[in-house]
């Protein structure tokens, strides 16, 4: 059984260093290096103390194999014999992430009564008829920037942030500023910590202040996601208040912060080609293949973590035992050659744009994917309608294991059209 403890004489070639995940290292060449072993599940370590030992799938077929058997793989990680010995202490960075989450980190009945409840308070949200509400949020922020030719802006500070918080409180009806508040406490869940002691304290601020925003729309009910999870019904079924309190978090970090990459992501992209971007504004490439391209070659979701294995099974060429971790690579996958054309390219006139995993696969496939490429498309369309851009800088990335995208997007803007 493959655990940080294990030795990995039986498990790799020696010949080889196993790579221990950098947050700091270039997302692209880390995939290109775990595509280099030339197998679909190479071993890797997870940074941390202890460093955890993990399969990771770095190929496209391998990561929908991974995500789709979910009996054999599970997310509940009371099946990871480390974690269920106490070996894996509070402290350890990833842990937010591995265990957090409500029906993410579910499988079997309790995730599709979980997931259901969710999916169902979504459906009757109709997160589709809220195009002329992002809208609105997106020309109001579009609004606030007045450029001048000398100005550097921070794109992602002053648009494609505020546009998914703004939007996902708006969806909850919830106060912006309830998430602004806690946007330093969802950041110690995806970045490596300054003192690894501050992970417990982050993650009961955010508990604490969830739970008050529950107990305050119980009193106010309105016509929100939030009053939908409260009043969420089937077969005489509720979500617990615990479940109320995950659900609300992992709508919240999942809501905002993947689709800020996201939108920084294709803004960067598209800043740097500008004959695709004269496509897109004529009508000869539509938005959404530049939303799933940047999906496939920048996923927001860098590695997805984790999920331990039910019983011994192979896979890609590999045994793994039954307890074993096991993480998708998900740029990696993205950028498998045997899927893809020239995969390292930014290129969304390809014709398989959508053959990506960002949003998973299978029995947990991101519930609020429609809402973030819906939002990506439109603030990209608004914004490009108004600007043309300049990076000043090459961007630095956020340093996770979880996330990728820019950590600041810096640039000049001129406005292309008046705007009445």
């Amino acid at each position: 059984m493959l655990n940080h403890t294990d030795s990995w004489s039986a498990l790799v070639d020696l010949s080889r260093p196993v790579l221990t995940l950098d947050p700091y290292a270039d997302p692209a060449e880390e995939a290109s290096e775990l595509r280099s072993h030339g197998c679909p599940m190479v071993a890797v370590r997870l940074p941390g103390q202890p460093e955890v030992a993990v399969w990771a799938a770095v190929d496209h077929e391998a990561a929908r194999e991974v995500f789709r058997r979910h009996e054999d793989l599970t997310k509940d990680p009371s099946a990871w014999p480390a974690f269920a010995a106490g070996e894996i202490p509070a402290t350890w960075p990833h842990l937010p992430v591995v265990t957090g989450g409500g029906f993410l980190h579910q499988d079997g009945a309790a995730h599709r009564r979980h997931r259901g409840l969710v999916s169902a308070a979504f459906r009757r949200l109709a997160v589709t008829e809220l195009t002329p509400e992002i809208e609105a949020i997106t020309d109001e922020l579009l609004a606030s920037l007045v450029p001048d030719s000398h100005d550097v802006i921070d794109l992602k500070a002053r648009f494609a942030a505020p546009l998914p918080i703004q939007v996902i409180c708006t969806v909850l009806g919830v106060p912006a500023d309830a998430l602004t508040e806690l946007k330093a406490a969802f950041e110690q869940m995806i970045t490596p910590p300054e003192h690894p002691d501050d992970i417990p304290a982050a993650q009961a601020e955010i508990a604490r202040a969830l739970g008050q925003l529950i107990a305050d729309k119980r009193a106010n009910p309105g016509p929100d996601l939030t009053t939908q999870l409260i009043e969420a019904t089937e077969d005489g079924e509720r979500l617990t208040e615990a479940e109320l309190v995950q659900t609300l978090f992992l709508l919240m970090i999942a809501g905002h912060e993947t689709t800020i990459n996201l939108i920084a992501s294709a803004i960067r992209r598209l800043a740097d080609q500008p004959k695709v971007l004269e496509a897109v504004r004529a009508g000869e490439l539509g938005w959404d293949a530049v939303v799933a391209e940047t999906l496939r070659h920048d996923p927001s979701v860098r590695y997805a973590l984790m999920r331990y294995a039910t019983r011994d099974l192979e896979m890609g060429g590999v045994t793994i035992e039954a307890g074993d971790p096991v993480i998708v690579a998900t740029m990696a996958a993205g950028r498998d050659p045997e899927v893809h054309d020239r995969p390292d390219e930014w290129d969304p006139t390809r014709p398989n744009t959508s053959a990506h995993v960002a949003f998973g696969h299978g029995v947990h496939h991101c519930v609020g994917s429609v809402l973030a490429q819906q939002e990506a498309a439109i603030a990209l369309q608004r914004f490009f309608a108004r600007f043309d851009v300049r990076l000043s800088a090459e961007p630095e990335l956020v340093p996770s294991i979880p996330i990728h995208g820019p950590q600041s997007l810096l640039a000049r803007l001129e406005v292309r059209t008046p705007v009445a």
